[in-house]
C-alpha cells in the first residue's frame, strides 16, 4: 500500500521547474541549475511521499508519527549528482536524457535508529532491504545510477526536470525516516510489554508459590487425618483383642485349678503360636498398619480359642473322677456335706491382662464374682456326687 503510493506521487511528481540563472534556450545534463533542480525534486517527492506513507500509518494501522520531527528529518538528507552523463537529446526539441550516480547522505543516528526499530519488530534488515532495492548502502550513504531529463522553456525562463526511475531511492529513505520516528513509540511498546511479561510471571510465580503452599498443607492436614484415623483403627483394635482377652480369660478362670494345671502346657503354646501367627501375617500389611493387622489377627485367634477352649475344658472336667471326701461325710447328708464343703479352687492369676481403663474396685468386685461363681458351681457338683453316693 505505501510502496503504490509512493510511484504514484513520484510518478506525478516527477516534472519541477526552475528559474534558469542562464537564461537560455538549451539545458545541459551537468549545468548547476540542473544538478539543483534535480536535487530540490528528489527532496519534495521525499517530503510528498512521506507524507501520504504518514497518512496511511494513520488511517490503516492507528499508528501516530511527529510531523514535525518528520519535516525536520527530510531536511536533513542531502542529495548528491555525480558522474553525471548525456545520454541523449531529443531532435526535436531541447530535451536532454540523463544519467548521474545519485549519493542520498543520511545522518548515521536515523539509520541506526531506524535499524533498531526494525530489529524489535523482527523487520528485514537495512542492508538487506536496500540489496533488495537495487541500492548501494555504504555507511550513511545510499548510492543509486538516476536517470533524468531536464528541458528549457521556450523562452529559455526555466528549466524543467523529470526524474525516470527515482522512486526506489525515495522509498528506501522514505522508510528509513519513518522507522527511525517510530523508534521512541518501539521502545515504549517494548517496555511495556516486558513489564506485563514480567508481571505476568511474577503473578504466575505467586500462583504456582501459592498453590505449593496449599499442597503442603492439604498434605499435612492428610497426613494428620491419616495418622488420626490410624490411630482410632488401633484404638479400636486394642479395644477388641482386650474384649476378647477378657472373655478367654473369664471363660479360663470359670474352671478347676486341677482343669487349669491339665491345660495350662497346651495354653501357653496356643499363646505363643498366636504371637508368631499374627506377627507374620501382618508382614504383608503396609509398615504403618502391621500393628493394627496384628491386632485384629489376635483379637480373631482368641474368639475362635475361646470356643475351644470352652470344649477342652468340659471335656477335662467330664473326665475328672468323683470321689467323697471321708465317709462321716458321706454318711452326714447333702446339707451336712454342703455345710462342710470348702473352696477346692483358688481363683489363679489371668492368662491375659485385663483391659485398661477399669479401676481397681471394679477388678476386685469382678474377681469376688468369679470366686463366688466358681463356689457356688464346685458346692453343687460336691451335692451331686453325694446323693449319687447314697
Amino acid at each position: 500500500m505505501q510502496k503504490r503510493i509512493a510511484c504514484l506521487i513520484i510518478c506525478s511528481s516527477i516534472l519541477a521547474a526552475c528559474s534558469n540563472p542562464l537564461s537560455s534556450s538549451k539545458a545541459e545534463c551537468n549545468d548547476e541549475a540542473s544538478r539543483q533542480l534535480v536535487a530540490e525534486t528528489l527532496a519534495k517527492s521525499l517530503n510528498q511521499t512521506g507524507l501520504a506513507n504518514i497518512k496511511a500509518m494513520i488511517t490503516d494501522k492507528g499508528v501516530d508519527v511527529d510531523l514535525v520531527k518528520f519535516k525536520a528529518a527530510v531536511q536533513q538528507i542531502k542529495f548528491e549528482l555525480t558522474d553525471v552523463r548525456t545520454d541523449r537529446a531529443d531532435p526535436q526539441t531541447s530535451k536532454k536524457f540523463c544519467q548521474a550516480m545519485l549519493t542520498v547522505s543520511l545522518p548515521s543516528s536515523l539509520l541506526k535508529d531506524a535499524d533498531t526499530a526494525r530489529e524489535m519488530y523482527q523487520e528485514m534488515a537495512l542492508p538487506k532491504l536496500a540489496i533488495l532495492s537495487d541500492l548501494e548502502l555504504d555507511n550513511s550513504s545510499v548510492r543509486h545510477q538516476l536517470e533524468y531529463s531536464v528541458q528549457p522553456t521556450d523562452d529559455g525562463q526555466k528549466i524543467y526536470a523529470e526524474l525516470q526511475n527515482a522512486a526506489p531511492t525515495i522509498e528506501f529513505v522514505n522508510q528509513v525516516i519513518l522507522d527511525a520516528l517510530q523508534k521512541p513509540a518501539r521502545l515504549a511498546e517494548r517496555r511495556s510489554a516486558e513489564q506485563f511479561e514480567q508481571q505476568a510471571a511474577q503473578e504466575q510465580e505467586q500462583l504456582a508459590a501459592d498453590q505449593a503452599a496449599l499442597d503442603t498443607q492439604q498434605a499435612i492436614e492428610r497426613q494428620a487425618n491419616q495418622q488420626a484415623y490410624q490411630n482410632l483403627q488401633q484404638q479400636e483394635a486394642a479395644q477388641r483383642l482386650n474384649s476378647a482377652n477378657t472373655k478367654i480369660n473369664e471363660v479360663w478362670n470359670n474352671t478347676t485349678k486341677r482343669v487349669r494345671d491339665q491345660l495350662l502346657a497346651e495354653q501357653r503354646i496356643w499363646l505363643k503360636k498366636r504371637e508368631l501367627e499374627c506377627r507374620l501375617n501382618s508382614e504383608d500389611a503396609a509398615p504403618e498398619l502391621r500393628d493394627i493387622a496384628r491386632l485384629r489377627c489376635e483379637t480373631d485367634v482368641t474368639t475362635q480359642r475361646v470356643g475351644v477352649l470352652q470344649q477342652l475344658i468340659a471335656r477335662a472336667e467330664a473326665e475328672q473322677p468323683m470321689r467323697p471326701n471321708n465317709a462321716a461325710g458321706a454318711a452326714a447328708g447333702p446339707a451336712a456335706m454342703a455345710a462342710r464343703a470348702a473352696p477346692v479352687y483358688t481363683q489363679p492369676a489371668p492368662v491375659y491382662e485385663q483391659p485398661a481403663g477399669k479401676s481397681a474396685s471394679d477388678l476386685a468386685t469382678e474377681r469376688a464374682a468369679a470366686e463366688n461363681a466358681a463356689k457356688f458351681a464346685e458346692n453343687v457338683r460336691q451335692l451331686e456326687r453325694q446323693l449319687r453316693n447314697q
